[in-house]
């Protein structure tokens, strides 16, 4: 398991460095849970699962941007995957995924954009992907 915050008002990871290969399951890079106003802005993250994960384990989340940062081996930038609450203002902008970990081994499901819903009650609205860039 990688990085975990969830609830409240208020998170920022500036410049975060997080180091899993992509061989190791079920280890996300960060996950932020069911808050509002959070950041992650150049920051670098190599993982095994997802890259940056937004979920709703307890409860909503809202105002989050993801800027500037680069993904290595991930199964990218995740929204959503528990079947309940709201996801709402989710920016993500000028973010670098790579298939590939820092030593080259590819990721065990290579997305750059990852929306998990399905037939459930997740409601996501105002979800921005800007300017995304990927190598596979």
């Amino acid at each position: 398991m990688g990085n975990y915050v969830e609830g409240g008002n208020g998170f920022t990871a500036w410049g975060v460095s997080i180091r899993t290969p992509a061989t190791r399951k079920n280890a996300d890079g960060l996950d932020i849970d069911s808050l509002t106003n959070a950041s992650v802005i150049n920051s670098d993250i190599e993982a095994g699962d997802d890259g940056i994960a937004i979920k709703t384990n307890s409860g909503n989340i809202s105002n989050v941007t993801v800027a500037h940062t680069r993904l290595h081996g991930t199964h990218g930038l995740s929204v959503g995957g528990i079947d309940k609450n709201t996801v709402s203002n989710i920016l993500f902008q000028n973010n670098y995924v790579y298939g590939n970990d820092l030593n080259g081994t590819p990721s065990t499901d290579a997305n750059g954009i990852n929306v998990k819903t399905g037939p459930c009650a997740l409601t996501v609205s105002q979800l921005s992907y800007v300017n995304p860039a990927w190598s596979m």
